[in-house]
């Protein structure tokens, strides 16, 4: 199962979030819901570092499965836009697939 911790700050806006595990829906390799997830998650991470050039603390770890994405800087507006998009659409894989595959847990102040 691949779980999304997603962090907010004070000010309800997301200022984090990791990604853990693998989904094994179907083999390593063939995993569509492993796929949509990292596409999702790190889609976001480059649109907040290229798009919008706000500096990012970024770590991955492919063989272990985990991803982590942290803005250095508050987050605001644009920065939440691409986020909550992220959001979405891992919600969106959750419902297509069930929460046996993806359980989203967010956390806020």
């Amino acid at each position: 199962m691949i779980q999304v911790d997603i962090y907010y700050n004070r000010r309800g806006r997301i200022r984090r979030y990791t990604v853990a595990g693998h989904a094994e829906f179907n083999p390593e390799g063939f995993d569509e819901v492993c796929y949509a997830v990292s596409l999702d998650t790190q889609v976001a991470a480059n649109g907040l570092n290229e798009v919008l050039h706000r500096r990012v603390d970024y770590s991955i770890d492919q063989e272990a499965g985990t991803l982590g994405v942290c803005l250095v800087d508050e987050p605001d507006a644009k920065t939440d836009a691409i986020l909550q998009t992220m959001v979405c659409g891992l919600r969106h894989l959750q419902k297509t697939y069930s929460p046996d595959y993806l359980v989203i847990k967010e956390h806020r102040r």
